[in-house]
């Protein structure tokens, strides 16, 4: 699978030809461009599931630093009343999130898998 290249990289990559810097009128309409694309990225705001699952994954960083041991996945919901009422798939979901930011680390045992705050 190839990386697409944005729009911005785009442009980056035209403004930096030799034609296109000889030309003024472009590079002030690629640099406009730029700040179109940059004011858009920055009104964004995260979707509901978003900010909801943020909150979740507070939850869940609390649960494992008071936890003196790693824990399952099942312990971790039943540690919370909030947690409680996620399903295991939706924790799950969440902790392998949570492992790809570095954030939490998973201990396999045979076919058991624990979870803990990285260090």
């Amino acid at each position: 699978m190839t990386n697409k290249i944005t729009k911005a990289q785009m442009f980056n990559m035209i403004k930096a030809l030799e034609a296109v810097q000889a030309n003024a009128d472009m590079v002030a309409f690629i640099d406009h461009e730029l700040e179109l694309l940059a004011k858009k990225a920055s009104t964004k705001k995260p979707a509901k599931e978003t900010e909801a699952n943020d909150e979740f994954m507070s939850l869940i960083r609390a649960v494992l630093s008071a936890a003196e041991t790693p824990m399952t996945v099942t312990q971790i919901r039943e540690a919370n009343d909030t947690l409680v009422r996620l399903s295991t798939s939706k924790v799950s979901s969440l902790l392998k999130t949570m492992i790809k930011n570095l954030e939490v680390e998973k201990i396999t045992d045979k076919k058991k898998s624990t979870f803990k705050l990285a260090d």
